[in-house]
Formats: C-alpha cells, structure tokens, sequence
C-alpha cells in the first residue's frame, strides 16, 4: 500500500487490534485499491505474497478459460429464451456426476397443483382468482 508506517502502528499491531479497528482497515483499503485497476493490483498482492482472486461478474465467469476447464458453466434450454447459461453441478463426482435437466418452472405452471393439490382449493376458487388478477 505504500504505508509502512500502519506496521508499526499500535492500533493494528495485534490480531485483536486489528479486528477492533477493523472498520478502519477496511476503508483503508478500499481506499487504496480504487487507486488501482484489477492486474494492478492482482500484480501488486502477488508480489508481496498475499492471497487474492478475481471478484467475477457473469461476463467474465462465462469468458473464463478456468470456469470452461471445469465445466462449471451448462447451457440449458429455456422455453422463454433459448439456450440460457447456469451454474452447473458442484461437486462434479466421476461416477455420478449429475446433469441439469430443465431451466426451471414457467411462471404459474404450478398454480394449479399447489392451489387445488395442496391448498385444497376447489376450480371454482381458483378461477376466482385467476379472474381477480391474483394468479396466471
């Protein structure tokens, strides 16, 4: 950070210090690191030896050379738009490894079965409903 001196400082000279300022610390930081773009600092924490990653966004997950390595990323058909990207299966297990079979439900695909099904409500009711707005 080029603050040699918050090493010698008695506020942050301790584990617990540090966690009671920790507040401090982190508008320190975030201070510092808007100075600098992503590689920058990735170099910078790099060379001092301090653990850090790459916060993603969508764009760069589905970019990734890594995330396409380790197929975390499937591609999954949607009624409503095609070809859609998802997380895929974690943990990826080589004799089970499991698959994603649908993007999901459709809006209010369900409304029946859990309205009539599980609520008890009779057609008459649900229509009601679905007459008032309240339901797809």
């Amino acid at each position: 950070m080029g603050r040699p001196e918050l090493g010698d400082d008695p506020r942050y000279a301790t584990h617990s210090a540090r966690g009671d300022r920790q507040h401090e610390l982190d508008e320190l930081i975030a201070a510092w690191t808007a100075t600098l773009d992503a590689d920058e600092l990735r170099r910078r924490l790099d060379e001092n030896g301090i653990p850090n990653g790459q916060m993603y966004r969508a764009p760069e997950m589905l970019a990734d050379e890594h995330f396409a390595a380790r197929q975390a990323i499937a591609w999954v058909d949607s009624p409503d738009f095609g070809p859609i990207p998802m997380q895929n299966i974690v943990p990826k297990l080589s004799e089970t490894p499991g698959s994603i079979n649908w993007s999901g439900p459709l809006l209010g695909e369900h409304n029946d079965e859990v309205l009539g099904a599980i609520l008890g409500l009779d057609a008459d009711a649900i229509e009601q409903l679905r007459a008032g707005g309240v339901v797809g």
